[in-house]
């Protein structure tokens, strides 16, 4: 593979990336609870958004985790969240997914752990 297509695919990788981190700081910034309401309305988990920017596709996908599945004996439940962004040919599509948690007070929840 020659260094101006190495240089390209980590351009697009970097792009990727950028996007997932927009996207995680989006969710992020509507807070647990806000989360927590639109989740109700789907169930305990779901597809957020999809949408389109340029030539990526970005993807949320939220679910509803009981706390006692990462720390046995804690009570509660945390918000598991996932932002995916791919890009390039079907035949050749490559992605990058971002996760995290978000709880109202994981700390207490978890009892200082």
């Amino acid at each position: 593979m020659g260094s101006a297509v190495t240089v390209l695919l980590a351009g697009q990788e970097t792009k990727a990336v950028t996007l997932a981190q927009e996207g995680m700081e989006i969710l992020k910034g509507r807070g647990y609870a806000q989360l927590e309401n639109e989740l109700q309305g789907q169930g305990q988990e779901g597809v957020l958004w999809q949408e389109a920017v340029g030539d990526y596709w970005r993807e949320a996908e939220l679910k509803c985790l009981p706390l006692a599945r990462l720390f046995p004996g804690a009570e509660g439940e945390v918000i598991f969240l996932q932002v995916s962004v791919s890009w390039g040919e079907e035949d050749k599509r490559r992605s990058v997914s971002l996760v995290s948690l978000l709880g109202e007070d994981v700390k207490a929840l978890t009892g200082g752990l």
